[in-house]
């Protein structure tokens, strides 16, 4: 059975692969109709608060970088 025949509607997918918004896996998850099809961007972003926080103190200004990674994409 190939990959891509194991996708159901009734699944959701998330890839952790985070240097592109949208990787073969999310592009084949949504066009099998899954319920949803999730990119490793939002993981990038919440680990890069976390160690901002660990190693400043500080809480980082998660909407500003939330804007600079869709703005430079």
């Amino acid at each position: 059975m190939e990959p891509e025949e194991r996708l159901r509607s009734e699944l959701a997918v998330a890839d952790v692969v985070y240097n592109l918004l949208e990787t073969l896996l999310v592009k084949k998850v949504k066009e099998a109709g899954c319920r949803a099809a999730i990119g490793g961007i939002g993981m990038l972003l919440w680990q890069g608060a976390a160690a901002f926080e660990l190693f400043t103190g500080k809480e980082m200004p998660v909407d500003e970088v939330k804007e600079k990674f869709f703005s430079e994409a």
